[in-house]
């Protein structure tokens, strides 16, 4: 099997149709079914059926995506690895980052790095940390950034960053007279925060129970962000990760540090088979800077 074949099961597999996958493709509906076929013929296993008039993969198709995906990271990389190392100035960097740091580290590295390396690319990657770990073990990203994971054998990490947990609050609002907040303030409150299927959250729930109090959320949300606009909007407070800088983005609130205090710890995770690229190494650098920074925001001791 080419690249190409491998390109187009993998949209097969994802996109689950032959025009459309023609039509990501850039080929026709014949030439998409025709390589089908002849992917299946190579690869001595059934990987398709009709139903209802339409393509559907099988449970062997499926089990193969893994892989699949793994080495289409790998070609793509060793792509982009060629380009960086042509001149050592131009090339495409791959980033997986947890959605707070993918809008705030991330975006301020890139402005700082391209200054230095206009011609660079960067292809940034939202998700939650098992995506953010998934994507660099499958050589789809070569750098992550996230809090810890139990993670993969071929991902290694170094530490970037750690922030405490913090409470957001109208500017209005009566917490805003305490210079900290403990679970006993938020007993009353329309509490906002991650879930405890989260990193976070299942800290927040442990200091929770510790003191005495139920963790009980009005609005469950995945993102700082979210978090912070719903507060804005006078839904509730909330309990986010401090890498945000509320008062650039969000009007009419403020930060208190929670207690007893938790801090978050953002890793940088890498390949642990495949050495960074010149230019990823470099990123690495900037990005360590720009965290160094965070130690003049809210919440640092």
């Amino acid at each position: 099997m080419n690249f190409r074949q491998l390109e187009l099961l993998r949209t097969m597999l994802h996109l689950g149709s032959v025009s459309g996958t023609a039509k990501a493709l850039h080929v026709s509906q014949p030439a998409v079914s025709k390589s089908l076929s002849q992917i299946e013929a190579d690869l001595g296993i059934p990987l398709f059926h009709r139903s209802n008039g339409r393509l559907m993969a099988t449970s062997q198709a499926q089990a193969l995506l893994p892989e699949l995906e793994r080495i289409v990271g790998d070609i793509a990389g060793l792509h982009d690895l060629a380009d960086t190392m042509r001149d050592g100035q131009a090339g495409c960097i791959a980033i997986a980052a947890a959605p707070t740091v993918a809008g705030t580290l991330i975006p301020t590295a890139i402005a700082k790095f391209r200054h230095r390396y206009p011609n660079v690319r960067f292809k940034v990657m939202a998700g939650s940390t098992s995506e953010t770990v998934g994507r660099v073990a499958r050589n789809e990203a070569e750098l992550g950034v996230a809090q810890p994971s139990s993670g993969d054998v071929s991902v290694k990490t170094v530490e970037l960053c750690q922030r405490p947990v913090m409470c957001v609050i109208p500017h209005t609002h009566r917490l805003s007279r305490l210079r900290q907040i403990r679970p006993a303030d938020l007993a009353a409150e329309a509490l906002i925060g991650f879930g405890t299927d989260s990193p976070t959250g299942a800290q927040v729930a442990d200091v929770f129970r510790r003191e005495g109090f139920s963790y009980r959320l009005a609005v469950e949300t995945n993102q700082s962000m979210v978090a912070c606009a719903l507060v804005s909007s006078g839904i509730g407070v909330a309990l986010v990760d401090s890498f945000l800088t509320l008062e650039k983005t969000f009007r009419h609130v403020m930060y208190r540090p929670f207690v007893p205090r938790i801090d978050l710890h953002v890793q940088i995770m890498m390949s642990a088979t495949r050495p960074l690229s010149p230019l990823a190494e470099a990123f690495q650098k900037e990005l360590a800077l720009i965290a160094a920074q965070l130690k003049g925001m809210p919440g640092t001791t």
